[in-house]
């Protein structure tokens, strides 16, 4: 690649903590992407790969996007729980089949 060509794209400092705040849309239209990541790979068995990531590291395109967004869905989640904003909810799951 000659040098005209690189550009610089931002990224994070290796090791970083990066503390943002989050509000519910976001919280929300990720969550609603987690759930079609799920519905849309239905070749793929959910519980088996949650429970497979639980000891090992993903060994599958699929369960490396579902453990990141699960990661991520934990922590909004924790540090929501934290600062007293948890509700629950009720909600009647979707069985495709």
């Amino acid at each position: 690649m000659s040098e005209s060509a690189k550009i610089q794209v931002k990224a994070i400092k290796a090791g970083s903590i990066i503390k943002i705040e989050v509000g519910h849309g976001f919280y929300a239209r990720f969550q609603e992407l987690l759930f079609k990541h799920i519905n849309d790979n239905p070749n793929e068995d959910f519980a088996k790969t949650m429970e497979h990531l639980k000891t090992n590291p993903s060994s599958t395109p699929y369960g490396y996007h579902l453990e990141t967004m699960m990661s991520l869905l934990f922590e909004m989640e924790r540090r929501a729980e934290e600062q007293g904003l948890i509700i629950l909810k009720d909600i009647e799951p979707e069985i495709k089949g």
